[in-house]
């Protein structure tokens, strides 16, 4: 697969970003994302899902499109992370109703 034009510079991508991505490459101990940067980002395998990822071809393949948050960008290097943050969910008002 070829490697998409740059979209995004790397500098300019802040913590808790969303970008749209596909796997190009997968490793033992994660996989890489092309978003569009300078070079493809690193999800870690325990990054790549909410429960226990035992091997990464079990959850993830090359080509697949993603949606990758970014956790960080240091030293040239972007860290992503495929776990979505969970809402928080406010039960309270329907605690309030009645079985009516």
């Amino acid at each position: 697969l070829p490697i998409s034009k740059i979209r995004h510079d790397l500098a300019g991508l802040e913590e808790g970003e969303l970008l749209s991505g596909r796997i190009v490459n997968i490793t033992r101990f994660g996989c890489f994302v092309d978003v569009g940067a300078e070079r493809p980002g690193l999800v870690h395998i325990s990054e790549i899902s909410q429960g226990h990822t035992e091997r990464v071809e079990d959850e993830v393949s090359v080509g697949q499109a993603v949606t990758a948050r970014v956790l960080s960008v240091a030293a040239g290097r972007l860290s992503l992370s495929l776990k979505m943050p969970r809402a928080d969910v406010d039960l309270s008002a329907f605690e309030r109703l009645g079985p009516d």
